[in-house]
């Protein structure tokens, strides 16, 4: 995070999910357990 030089870090908990109520809040949960990789599986972003 600090090469990516970010301004700010935030858990998922602590984003403002009402700016952009088109995000699916669960996939974006989901997609933080990287489960995906466990299970050799493609994420699009």
């Amino acid at each position: 995070m600090k090469a990516a030089q970010f301004r700010e870090v935030k858990a998922l908990d602590e984003f403002d999910w009402s700016f952009n109520p088109s995000i699916p809040r669960k996939q974006a949960f989901d997609l933080a357990t990287c489960r995906f990789v466990r299970e050799a599986r493609d994420a699009l972003l």
